[in-house]
């Protein structure tokens, strides 16, 4: 009784812990670093952590909790709410569609990640502007989405390090 008490809990810890990962990702997401020549380097981890999770093991990382992560960065990091969700979301899908087209190895999902990235980055940069009624500088969110495409290697191996002596062992 015990130990099948003890089984469903460890089962539905490991269900969530891609959740758990995307908000400390938001958390990490809005505490900026400052480069030199005043500009900030904020990477986008939650869409690191999205799109890792879509990439390799959707059911963990379903919509509601998306949605969730990117209404929580857009309360923490002041975007208009809703937009990060949305782009959360939007990439999320797009992961799923293009996890079997490409598949899951690294350099092929870092390609895919940058492309969806990129995206992610115009779409938040145009959706801003509309929704402030001015065009913004690019420059921010070019500097954000390169620098998470040059981080992401090093998430992708700690996350499948994750999935597989963590997350995996959990969901058996």
């Amino acid at each position: 009784m015990v130990v099948s008490v003890f089984s469903r809990l460890v089962k539905w810890i490991g269900g969530r812990l891609p959740l758990v990962l995307a908000l400390i990702a938001v958390i990490f997401a809005i505490i900026p670093f400052r480069l030199p020549g005043g500009l900030e380097m904020t990477p986008l981890y939650p869409l690191m952590v999205v799109f890792f999770w879509g990439n390799h093991r959707g059911d963990l990382m379903t919509p509601g909790p998306i949605f969730f992560t990117g209404l929580l960065y857009d309360l923490l990091s002041g975007a208009p709410p809703g937009l990060w969700a949305l782009v959360l979301l939007l990439c999320h899908g797009l992961a799923l569609v293009l996890r079997d087209t490409f598949g899951r190895a690294l350099h092929s999902a870092w390609a895919v990640f940058a492309v969806t990235c990129a995206a992610a980055c115009f779409l938040v940069w145009l959706l801003g502007s509309i929704y402030d009624w001015e065009i913004k500088s690019p420059m921010e969110f070019i500097v954000a989405g390169l620098v998470s495409i040059a981080l992401y290697p090093f998430f992708g191996v700690a996350f499948a390090f994750i999935e597989r002596r963590v997350v995996a062992p959990m969901r058996a």
